[in-house]
């Protein structure tokens, strides 16, 4: 009771994101990037099926049935696995909508073994539930337009879309949780980015001997990388060749590490890499020069405790505002020379 009380009393004093918020910033992100409000009339002509139905699937149903893991013989990441249902038959009925198994199933009482979502997975919202009750009831067509479903006033306010300008925007399949659960038995943490995404970020903050050969653990789910934080582990300049091989990575943190910088360019052919975190680390200055080519990059944290790096590179003006050095100044105000008789 305490818990509640206290988690709605911050969502009345601090709003409902002040726990998500700090999470935002971390991987570089405001509450806002991650989710904007859509206008339902701009979006009038779009397939109902593709913008609606399909994320709720991908969200609540796919990393159980999916072409890697089918309970029930069935799959959901796309319409025509979808309409061909499972061991068990259809899950769409196209001649009798309301008998649909898919909405059977998703009504039952939560405690009932073929409820779906499974208890222990993320379940369907009320206004989930409706939507994919209102396109069922229509006919389950692909094609159905916004326009032509008739959704109640209430639930146009739903409408949105998950806004990725951070992150890769693309679609991709979940991972299985048996690979996660295996990963977080070996102390290596893994966590979508938020609520609604399929990217995963990873650290191994837990797991302070992670060293070059056990980033072959990831390699399985790599296209659901974004973020993967090494920092405190024993990871050398070894480790770039196979970091190459993520191609959705965006943030790279590797501080207080060995790193010294050898090899770095490798992760140029990385098309989404954006930020690479290398705060108090051996880094050499000679392998500062290949950063500046890389694509996306947006910033290099490059802060060190004992020595000041600023002071001794040879980087291009058009390309400092690509490097934080730290060794920040505040200007002098007035008052900071004033004298005050005792």
């Amino acid at each position: 009771i305490l818990s509640i009380t206290g988690h709605l009393g911050g969502n009345i004093t601090h709003g409902e994101d002040h726990l998500t918020e700090p999470i935002y910033n971390m991987v570089g992100m405001s509450n806002e990037e991650l989710k904007e409000s859509m206008n339902y009339k701009d979006y009038s002509d779009k397939s109902v099926y593709v913008n609606l139905i399909q994320p709720i699937i991908n969200n609540k149903c796919v990393k159980c049935h999916n072409p890697k893991k089918t309970k029930g013989g069935l799959q959901m990441h796309n319409f025509e696995v979808l309409k061909k249902g499972g061991r068990n038959g259809p899950i769409l009925d196209f001649k009798n909508p309301e008998l649909s198994e898919i909405l059977v199933r998703i009504h039952l009482p939560k405690s009932e073994k073929k409820h779906m979502p499974p208890s222990g997975g993320k379940q369907l919202s009320r206004e989930e539930i409706k939507i994919i009750g209102n396109w069922i009831s229509q006919g389950s067509s692909p094609v159905q337009s916004v326009a032509e479903l008739k959704l109640d006033e209430n639930l146009k306010s739903y409408f949105f879309i998950t806004k990725t300008s951070f992150f890769p925007d693309l679609e991709i399949l979940p991972v299985d949780f048996d690979k996660i659960k295996e990963l977080k038995s070996q102390r290596i943490f893994v966590s979508p980015v938020n609520k609604s995404s399929n990217f995963l970020s990873v650290s191994t903050i837990n797991k302070r001997d992670f060293d070059d050969e056990d980033i072959n653990q990831l390699l399985e789910i790599k296209n659901n990388i974004v973020s993967i934080d090494f920092s405190k582990s024993l990871v050398t300049d070894s480790i770039f060749f196979r970091l190459s091989e993520f191609p959705n990575l965006t943030i790279l943190r590797l501080n207080n590490t060995k790193i010294r910088g050898e090899g770095i360019d490798k992760l140029s052919v990385l098309e989404n890499l954006k930020r690479i975190n290398l705060v108090n680390t051996e880094f050499d200055l000679e392998f500062l020069e290949p950063l500046t080519r890389f694509k996306s990059l947006e910033k290099v944290y490059l802060f060190q405790d004992k020595r000041n790096l600023q002071t001794e590179n040879l980087i291009p003006d058009d390309k400092l505002d690509l490097f934080d050095f730290g060794e920040y100044k505040l200007k002098d105000l007035p008052s900071d020379n004033q004298v005050y008789n005792q």
